[in-house]
């Protein structure tokens, strides 16, 4: 069931139900790193995730998962550490919240919003150091 937050992030921004295009025709994409998809995710709705994880680890076919982080189409937090802005020429307007990793199946695939540029992913990855403690 889809909340009532969800639906709210959906018309700020996210593709309306007529304009959603599941990704079908193969049993699940092999998404690349840097790319945003508009995932269906229970609990959460329909949001945009970026995916982080390794491409070597995204092309791997035994597994159902790969390691995202949300994208929020508001311009908030951006004062944090592990929050990103999305600038001009990116697929999205808002930040990257490198802070919500999480794993996606990648049944709940929706539809490719695009690729973020190599500075920005540059950035992302400053900011999930941040948020894992790695230094």
């Amino acid at each position: 069931m889809v909340t009532g937050a969800a639906r709210r992030g959906d018309a700020g921004g996210g593709p309306r139900s007529a304009e959603v295009r599941p990704i079908s025709g193969r049993r699940s994409p092999h998404p690349r790193r840097g790319q945003v998809y508009w995932l269906d995710v229970p609990g959460v709705g329909r949001r945009p995730w970026l995916i982080v994880s390794a491409d070597e680890i995204n092309r791997t076919a035994e597994l159902d998962h790969v390691v995202a982080v949300r994208v929020s189409t508001a311009d908030r937090r951006r004062h944090l550490p592990t929050v990103v802005a999305l600038g001009p020429g990116e697929p999205l307007s808002g930040s990257v919240l490198a802070g919500t990793v999480m794993q996606v199946r990648r049944d709940r695939f929706v539809e490719l919003a695009g690729t973020l540029s190599p500075d920005v992913m540059s950035s992302v990855d400053i900011a999930l150091r941040e948020t894992l403690g790695l230094r």
